[in-house]
């Protein structure tokens, strides 16, 4: 019959109702989420990085295993008392996140693996109902005795690349003092 909706699948009880108009709307919608998260997905690149590979030519230090056997070391021997409740891995640099931590260059663990430097971001954060402070440390990219090496080998790299990477680390750090457990 003329103007009467078609019925998909051909059985009355088990179809459901359509139009071409329908069927046009529909498929214009899932045009536009596509476009939409096409767009998304862009905006996420720009705005947080495109995720770091592991090089297959990593520097033993850097690698999950170096960098927990580190953090092990760094906690025994100059922060007994801090708490480490999660490690990143996902893309270089592993980073750890640790509660009540001091300063990494004046930790012998930390500074025969990794020299002076460090990367870091703390705040404080509410743990049930006690403020603590969250540090997010990961190791820097080369390993400096002194600050004025650090700051020699600092403008070497491709600024592309220094960007991304800034943009890398914003996100995970963001992402992990979101996520990141208190200590127990």
């Amino acid at each position: 019959m003329a103007g009467t909706p078609a019925i998909r699948g051909g059985d009355v009880s088990a179809g459901t109702l359509a139009t071409p108009a329908c069927d046009e709307v529909v498929e214009d919608v899932r045009k536009e989420l596509s476009a939409a998260r096409a767009e998304v997905a862009s905006l996420e690149l720009e705005l947080y990085g495109e995720p770091i590979p592991w090089p297959h030519d990593v520097e033993p230090r850097m690698t999950e295993d170096a960098f927990r056997r580190t953090m092990d070391e760094v906690l025994a021997e100059c922060w007994p008392d801090a708490k480490m409740t999660q490690m990143d891995c996902a893309e270089p640099p592993c980073m750890a996140v640790l509660f009540d931590a001091g300063d990494p260059s004046d930790c012998p663990a930390w500074t025969r693996t990794h020299g002076i430097a460090a990367g870091m971001s703390t705040r404080p954060v509410d743990c049930g109902g006690e403020q603590k402070r969250m540090t997010i440390l990961l190791p820097p990219s080369g390993k400096y005795a002194t600050v004025d090496e650090m700051m020699a080998a600092s403008g070497k790299e491709d600024p592309a690349v220094q960007e991304n990477f800034t943009r890398r680390f914003m996100a995970r750090t963001r992402d992990l003092h979101l996520d990141a457990p208190c200590p127990e």
